[in-house]
């Protein structure tokens, strides 16, 4: 069939589709927003519009005019230019163009020339005449450009290539045919072309080298062929017939009638096969978003002589173009579905993961985009719902009747483009909440006045308190929580915050669950014991060396007390019973100093500048007994007062030994041996200060003799000293 007869059929079917009667059409309603508004791009000019193609994201865009040139757009197809590439191939019947899923590898044909490739965006070309010029009428890429298919109207032939369009090899096996258009998957495995000359369609799972006619779906003027990126679902439109859809890769179709026989040209699938468009001559623009099972007819953009139609894989992006002095009309369609995250429920139970009668169990979640009201069931009821763009909440009162386990819900949601939202009833952080008749435990046992919190011990199943000292334990009223149904003492149903209990004993309460069981807690009050009290100590006194022992006479001390003379502890405390204490004083400065009384309780006494810290100079009252032998080695008493530490002693400079302070009172010290003759006798303290005994100590000769020679008489008489 020679163009010019082919373009004749096409203007008589498609004055007899114009002026059927509506009743032939049955029109489905679609996505909301997919394929409703269109953009005609002006500034490209009006041209006799032959093929459009898209990368994955819509970015990258290509059309060719038939005869003209080759047009990019990196826009989204807002703005076009001319390649200037291809200007200076010339003017070309460009028919097909295609492009990887980046853009960057393109390959377009012309009808009666050659194949031309590129891999750069299309700014630059390569005429590849290895393939021969050709009637070249269809193309397709897998998605990063590697394989590609083309055909051959006219008695053609099916030619494929595997680097990226640098050589080809021409598939004869089945037969020259009138090829109008090819398809291939993503990875180019799957592969999909079809003849208009009254034949067949025909399906490859082999990148192209063999072929299988699908006879089934009858002989016709197929026109467009598209498959969805793993090639399961396909889609085909026959010119003057209708549209046929497969979903097992090609080996069986469908008939869709329900938008009537239509001249068509062109089809575009998603990479989900979900979304498709379709275009038809001297027609609208059709479009599904339920795998080609119903469309919808769109006339906003009016009826023009549509030649193509490419979608982005996504299906958000697509652009038709209109033969014969027409536009490239491009459209966009939010059809990515929100999502939610992050989805967590928690209940006001005091343990957020459970939930009796009464709770109120709230879900929180956050979409990805503006949604609308949401639709929220909690245990399989209508939940209340607040919230608003992307954040929301809803919340339900458990109550008696509801199952017992994990809370269930749904959340049905969409976004204001009409993208509904898969259905959530799973949360994605957090713990579930359940709903339970069994649990009965305390979780929270407290006073206010006073204010003590209680320790549970869950173990033991047990609550202790500590009061402070002269509470009054016979009317407590505690505050507390429970997971249970309800709380007794005995059969008196307790209410938190009202009831109060004598607690001079230990209390017993009774949680009981929703199904009936319980579990007692014991609650104990303790009373902290009362403070220390400081009556007397003695001595009151002591040097400043210290080291002395001090009894501390008062009330309530306790074994493990401690005591402090100042700022400074001593080292040495000794509990003798309730009522008595020693301790032995740390050095210190003079001057009065607070002594401390610290129990282990902390509770603490002090009498205030209590204790005295003296330097006073010792003093010798009596030496006993006062004389001794030159020969030394007399123990002597020394009796005075301010003696302290181990201080010294000195006969006439000579030091003492076998020195014992026994008191401050009182020394003993071993004299040593000296002339004869009364001696100074010095004690020195540890701090230097002394006193002195002027000749308080005799030295005697010891069994000697004394011849006296008396002038009175004549005799000599011994006199012994």
């Amino acid at each position: 069939m020679s163009l010019k007869k082919f373009l004749a059929l096409a203007t008589f079917v498609f004055y007899l589709v114009l002026f059927a009667p509506n009743s032939l059409f049955e029109i489905k309603t679609a996505h909301a927003g997919f394929g409703d508004t269109w953009t005609e791009r002006t500034a490209a000019g009006s041209r006799s519009w032959h093929g459009v193609a898209l990368s994955y994201d819509g970015t990258y865009q290509t059309a060719v005019d038939y005869p003209g040139y080759i047009h990019t757009s990196s826009d989204h197809g807002a703005t076009w230019a001319t390649s200037t590439a291809s200007i200076a191939i010339g003017s070309k019947y460009w028919s097909s163009v295609s492009i990887s899923s980046d853009g960057t590898y393109q390959t377009a044909v012309v009808d009666n020339g050659y194949i031309y490739t590129s891999s750069d965006h299309g700014v630059t070309w390569i005429e590849r005449t290895a393939a021969g010029s050709k009637n070249w009428f269809g193309v397709s890429l897998s998605f990063d450009g590697t394989y590609q298919t083309a055909v051959v109207r006219n008695v053609g032939y099916i030619y494929t290539s595997s680097d990226h369009g640098a050589t080809w090899t021409e598939r004869t096996a089945d037969g020259s045919r009138y090829w109008s258009s090819v398809s291939i998957s993503s990875d180019g495995t799957y592969q999909t072309a079809v003849d208009y000359g009254n034949g067949y369609i025909y399906t490859s799972s082999d990148h192209g080298v063999t072929w299988i006619a699908r006879t089934a779906a009858g002989r016709r003027a197929w026109f467009g062929v598209s498959l969805s990126s793993d090639g399961t679902y396909q889609t085909a439109v026959a010119y003057s017939g209708y549209i046929y859809t497969s979903s097992d890769h090609g080996a069986n179709w469908t008939e869709k009638t329900s938008v009537g026989l239509k001249y068509w040209r062109s089809v575009s699938i998603s990479s989900d096969g979900t979304y498709q468009t379709a275009v038809a001559g001297n027609g609208y623009i059709y479009t599904s978003s339920d795998h080609g099972a119903t469309w919808i007819e769109k006339t906003a953009v009016g009826s023009r002589y549509w030649w193509s139609v490419s979608l982005s894989p996504d299906g958000t992006y697509q652009t038709a173009v209109v033969c014969g002095s027409g536009s490239i009309y491009t459209s966009y369609a939010d059809l990515t579905p929100p999502t939610l995250s992050p989805v967590t429920i928690a209940s006001n139970n005091a343990s957020t993961t459970l939930a009796i009668t009464g709770n109120t169990v709230t879900l929180s979640f956050t979409s990805s985009e503006t949604i609308t009201t949401p639709t929220v069931t909690i245990a399989g009821r209508s939940a209340s719902v607040s919230g608003s763009n992307t954040t929301w909440s809803a919340t339900m009162v458990m109550q008696a009747g509801d199952t017992y386990g994990v809370i269930p819900f749904t959340i049905n949601f969409g976004d204001t483009a009409g993208n509904a939202g898969t259905q959530v009833s799973s949360i994605t952080s957090g713990s579930n909440v359940t709903f339970t008749n069994t649990a009965k435990a305390i979780t929270a046992f407290n006073f206010t006045s006073p204010s003590v919190t209680g320790s549970i011990t869950e173990g033991t199943h047990t609550i202790a308190l500590t009061v402070p000292f002269g509470t009054n334990v016979t009317s407590l009223i505690p505050t507390f929580t429970i997971t249970g149904a309800l709380l007794k003492v005995g059969s008196n149903v307790q209410t938190s915050g009202v009831s109060s209990q004598n607690f001079t004993s230990p209390v017993v309460y009774t949680v009981t669950a929703g199904d009936s069981s319980t579990q007692t807690y014991t609650v104990t009050v303790t009373i902290t014991a009362d403070s220390p009290h400081i009556s007397s100590l003695t001595p009151s006194s002591a040097l400043t060396i210290g080291g002395d022992s001090v009894t501390i006479t008062g009330s309530n001390f306790v074994s493990g007390a401690t005591v402090s003379f100042g700022d400074t502890p001593s080292s040495n405390v000794t509990f003798q019973n309730s009522t008595t204490l020693t301790a032995t004083t740390p050095a210190h400065t003079a001057g009065q100093v607070d002594v401390v009384v610290i129990n282990p309780d902390n509770q603490a006494a002090t009498s205030t500048n209590g204790f005295t810290y003296t330097n006073s100079s010792p003093t010798i009252s009596s030496i006993s007994p006062s004389s001794g032998t030159t020969a030394g080695g007399a123990t002597i008493t020394i009796t005075g007062t301010n003696f302290y530490g181990t201080p010294t002693v000195t006969f006439d400079g000579t030091s003492g030994t076998s020195i014992n302070r026994t008191s401050a009172t009182s020394i003993t010290v071993t004299t040593p041996a000296h002339t004869a003759g009364a001696v100074n006798v010095v004690v020195t303290n540890p701090d230097s200060q002394s006193v002195t005994s002027t000749g308080g100590y005799t030295y005697t000769t010891s069994g000697s003799s004394n011849f006296v020679l008396s002038a009175s008489t004549p005799s000599l008489s011994l006199t012994s000293t």
